[in-house]
């Protein structure tokens, strides 16, 4: 509910990832256009958390709506806001011809501090995208465990309800050729 709140208030590119993702989005919203990538609920391949990094780094703003952990028996759907890119243009102080103050010591990186920024900017951002991802995942299985675990006690009070027919039904199978054999003695007379 939050994610169609969000998509139908704002102007935005709508991502889905997996498989579950894409037929709750289509039931809900049929004729929208959006950009599906699949990530297997069982494995995490980093082929996949790349190209969706890839994906990512044309956008400012990215808003991730997926279900987080509470407890084996709930989840809740939460929003999480990563990364928000801001692109700083360097304007002037209003404070005078006040000079910063020069550094004591000054690096020199390899790569410019821009690139370097943004690989630890992207690297960020994988990491807190798997991390979610592991949440939503951990979410999901522990939900099918308890629905698992209701399926099991289910299973075990019919089959208890079973067995109690069953003997019941043997009991009067019992009880019905004993009176036949009861009635037939005093047919013959015996």
């Amino acid at each position: 509910q939050a994610f169609l709140k969000h998509i139908s208030s704002t102007k935005s590119d709508m991502v889905v990832v997996g498989k579950r993702g894409k037929l709750l989005f289509e039931e809900r919203m049929p004729r929208a256009r959006y950009i599906y990538r699949d990530l297997p609920d069982t494995t995490t391949n980093v082929a996949d958390i790349i190209s969706l990094m890839e994906l990512f780094s044309h956008y400012r703003r990215i808003h991730v709506f997926y279900g987080k952990f509470e407890s084996f028996v709930s989840q809740i759907p939460i929003s999480t806001l990563l990364g928000e890119i801001q692109h700083q243009a360097s304007t002037p102080s209003s404070m005078g011809d006040v000079k910063p103050p020069k550094p004591l010591v000054q690096y020199l990186f390899e790569p410019s501090l821009k690139e370097v920024a943004k690989f630890f900017e992207t690297e960020i951002l994988a990491a807190l995208f798997q991390q979610i991802t592991q949440e939503s995942r951990l979410a999901k299985l522990a939900a099918r465990m308890f629905q698992l675990d209701t399926a099991t006690e289910n299973i075990g009070s019919v089959l208890s309800t079973v067995v109690f027919e069953r003997q019941k039904l043997l009991h009067q199978l019992e009880n019905k050729k004993q009176l036949e054999l009861v009635n037939s003695r005093f047919a013959i007379g015996i």
